[in-house]
């Protein structure tokens, strides 16, 4: 499918149709020819990414330290960056995913290093555990809608927006209590922790519900963040990691619900797991308002083909992404190894030239 521009800076009409067919078949899991491809290029970090990040000032960070109209010219640029390699996605923006959102929604302080966002606990005793959200969370809540606006503004239809990175519960708790301390809560505090766990639940859907009236449709559907998979209807992404601290009981008895309330709530969503932590992935697999599983391809994890095992699971009853940095021959047993009926491989590389190489050899 040859690559074309348009007047106006988008992509041509053909390319368009072609990856509306292709990840409708996705979703369906029809057959098909091959995988799809998508590409991320540069850096994780987002700092790195968005070098407008680095005027935020060093320490505890505000709403107003944020200034969303510096951010337009790193926005743009990243869509310029991966529109020339004419793979297989739309691309997608979203509110920088560098700050901590739903930590500092759910009232956390924030802080900023100079490279790394965080935040510092707030609920130090059960007994005077402030109401969650606080009332200082809203100003971040303005904040982030603020940006989504500006972002579709800015676009203009040339490229999708999505809603940002978006926590799960575990991590919430493990936010707003510690983790260590939600580690001791369950066994010593499991109703406490629970109590956290809804309201956490809640926020994740209340917040991607906020962003999502903002964010008009794409090409007739939506595009979620960082895999760059469109779907016909709204989609967001939602995780756990904090659940690699739990055993298979305590993530059954405290989170599965937790899942399917999130899942329940939007029409496409996305589960991102760790190639490290997929024990997790028999229980999602229960869960028929899960609409596709993404693994992280962990360069400190369990590599190809160990996994494949794990990822045929996945296959057998849902889509499946497969996101990180690859070798050629990482490449080339994914083809071999797994069905190409919905899947998905988001490859992160390190410049546009070889993101056309590996996307050629995805397509061969």
């Amino acid at each position: 499918m040859p690559y074309e521009d348009r007047e106006d800076g988008g992509i041509g009409m053909d390319r368009q149709a072609e990856i509306v067919r292709r990840h409708t078949a996705f979703w369906r899991r029809d057959p098909v020819d091959r995988p799809i491809g998508t590409t991320w290029i540069g850096s994780k970090m987002p700092d790195e990414l968005y070098p407008a990040a680095r005027a935020i000032p060093v320490g505890r960070v505000a709403p107003s330290d944020v200034d969303v109209e510096s951010f337009v010219a790193d926005y743009d640029r990243l869509y310029e960056l991966h529109d020339a390699v004419g793979d297989d996605g739309f691309w997608v923006e979203s509110a920088f995913y560098g700050i901590p959102w739903l930590e500092a929604i759910l009232g956390c302080p924030v802080y900023y290093s100079g490279e790394t966002f965080w935040v510092e606990p707030i609920v130090k005793d059960w007994r005077d555990a402030p109401e969650i959200p606080t009332p200082e969370g809203r100003a971040w809540l303005d904040k982030l809608l603020e940006f989504t606006e500006a972002l579709v503004e800015r676009a203009g239809g040339r490229y999708a927006i999505g809603a940002t990175l978006m926590r799960g519960s575990s991590d919430l708790v493990a936010a707003v209590r510690g983790h260590m301390e939600m580690i001791y809560d369950l066994y010593d505090n499991p109703d406490a922790l629970q109590r956290l766990v809804d309201a956490g639940t809640e926020q994740v859907i209340e917040v991607n519900r906020r962003q999502l009236e903002l964010i008009p449709p794409y090409e007739g559907g939506y595009v979620c963040r960082f895999y760059r998979v469109w779907a016909p209807e709204r989609i967001i992404c939602t995780q756990q990691d904090a659940a690699a601290s739990f055993s298979p009981e305590l993530y059954r008895r405290h989170l599965l619900a937790s899942d399917d309330r999130v899942c329940s709530a939007f029409p496409y969503t996305l589960m991102h797991l760790h190639s490290p932590t997929l024990w997790p992935v028999e229980q999602l697999l229960e869960l028929e308002s899960l609409s596709c599983i993404e693994v992280n391809y962990d360069d400190n994890g369990p590599r190809l083909p160990e996994i494949l095992p794990m990822l045929k699971r996945i296959q057998e009853a849902k889509p499946l992404i497969i996101r990180g940095g690859m070798t050629d021959e990482e490449i080339r047993q994914i083809k071999g190894e797994l069905s190409p009926r919905g899947l998905l491989v988001n490859m992160i590389i390190p410049s546009v030239e070889e993101a056309r190489r590996q996307m050629e050899l995805l397509r061969a």
